[in-house]
């Protein structure tokens, strides 16, 4: 799924007497490449649950009937709503009414151009009066998407556990530990990627497909495309995802270190970086080991090593790319590839590069030349990696990898416009959206 941080304002909104008015008529944005603005959306209630008020569009009123209505709110009554609360935390409740408003909508996006559509999305101005918003809703609320999304089924409801994570997130990170701000988006994006497992219970099968399937998605993981640089690629949702269900996997407190990440010091980085030293490592712990870590670990995975941190608890099998270790290849802050080696290797790391030797016979991996000065790495990998705790991947931190290669592929075969299908499935990936007013986030509610 991706996201999309930054919204153009559209103008100034309508005169008050032709305002939208919640419960009758809804503010709700375009998310197309281009185009960001604003319209409104009458729509009737059709459902109402402990946790939920179901709303539908006018203009599409038949595609949902009052059952499914009355199902939609019910699951995520008892589930969605359930063990998302309480795995990451409370959704706040801004107008009183204890309850998540869930918009059906034809979200207004660019399948028909793209083949891609919005699932659902996330606007944080709702978070706010409309004298600190003009466009705000004013409660907590989901846009989920009726076409060609398909409400009630599983894609639907394990958007609307994605979706809540955000809230939540935005509630927490803005209002509870204010004035920590939003968090960065990879965090955010990894933890409603946690939020998914957490509702199915069950591993979102297409995101390991996506790293493990031939393609130019799989040869944009083995050009180091990851997470920590957010794209919006299907390499980031795949890679986030992966990554979180490691951090879940090695924690000692399981799915409770989601909770520790969220609502730990900082909304960077170092929220990771505190929880793994916490859940995972004995003693504080640097980035530069968590992540080489999780590297090493997508590496052996195969190889049935029960050896932490180095694997998945036999849940995931991976198959990295390999690089083929030809020209320079420059590398974000959290990307790694993977190189054959015969038996060992000699690379002098630096500020912002740095190695380790993965044998995949012993599952050992050697990373004592960033250590102590000696740069020979024994193995029948290399893995290279930029271990600059950077969270936001700027340009300035990036640093050249001298023995790999494998030029990236041609930027429309991993945009946003021309995503491509699920690697045997035949079916379009869906998409999110994270939406925050333009600028600065408004100072009060």
């Amino acid at each position: 799924m991706f996201t999309v941080f930054a919204c153009k304002d559209a103008g100034n909104p309508p005169p008050a007497e032709e305002s939208a008015s919640p419960g009758t008529f809804f503010w709700a944005q375009k998310v197309q490449q281009g185009d960001t603005g604003w319209y409104q959306v009458p729509a009737t209630l059709r459902a109402e649950g402990t946790y939920s008020k179901v709303y539908v569009e006018n203009a599409n009123s038949a595609v949902v009937t009052d059952a499914l209505a009355a199902s939609i709110a019910a699951e995520f009554d008892a589930n969605v709503f359930i063990d998302i609360s309480s795995t990451f935390g409370s959704t706040g409740d801004f107008n009183g009414d204890g309850k998540v408003t869930l918009l059906i909508l034809d979200i207004i996006d660019d399948y028909d151009t793209s083949g891609g559509y919005v699932a659902g999305y996330f606007h944080s101005g709702n978070e706010y009066s409309r004298d600190s918003f003009p466009y705000s809703n004013e409660q907590e609320m989901l846009y989920m998407d009726l076409n060609p999304g398909d409400p009630g089924d599983p894609d639907f409801n394990q958007t609307m556990a994605h979706e809540l994570q955000h809230l939540i997130n935005f509630y927490q990170n803005v209002f509870v530990q204010s004035p920590s701000g939003v968090m960065d988006t990879w965090i955010d994006e990894g933890l409603s990627s946690a939020a998914e497992y957490v509702y199915r219970d069950s591993h979102v099968q297409w995101k390991i497909d996506v790293y493990n399937n031939p393609g130019p998605i799989q040869t944009d993981i083995g050009n180091g495309k990851n997470f920590v640089k957010w794209e919006g690629l299907l390499a980031n949702y795949s890679t986030v995802y992966l990554f979180f269900q490691w951090l879940r996997i090695q924690a000692s407190n399981k799915t409770g270190i989601y909770r520790e990440i969220l609502d730990g010091p900082g909304n960077d980085y170092t929220a990771v970086e505190t929880a793994a030293s916490a859940r995972i490592y004995v003693g504080t712990t640097p980035w530069q080991q968590v992540i080489r870590d999780w590297l090493a670990a997508n590496q052996l995975s195969s190889t049935g090593t029960s050896l932490a941190p180095y694997n998945y608890g036999g849940e995931i099998s991976l198959n990295p790319p390999l690089n083929d270790g030809g020209a320079a290849l420059t590398l974000a802050p959290g990307e790694g590839v993977y190189v054959a080696i015969a038996g060992s290797n000699d690379q002098t790391p630096n500020a912002v590069i740095n190695y380790a030797g993965i044998d995949t016979s012993t599952d050992v991996v050697d990373s004592t030349a960033t250590l102590d000065s000696l740069y020979t790495y024994s193995g029948d990998i290399l893995l290279s990696y930029n271990s600059v705790p950077d969270p936001l991947g700027s340009s300035g931190t990036t640093g050249t990898l001298p023995s790999a290669s494998i030029l990236p592929p041609d930027d429309q075969t991993v945009s946003l416009a021309s995503r491509s299908l699920v690697p045997g499935e035949g079916k379009r990936y869906p998409i999110d959206a994270v939406l925050h007013p333009e600028g600065p986030l408004p100072a009060g509610r």
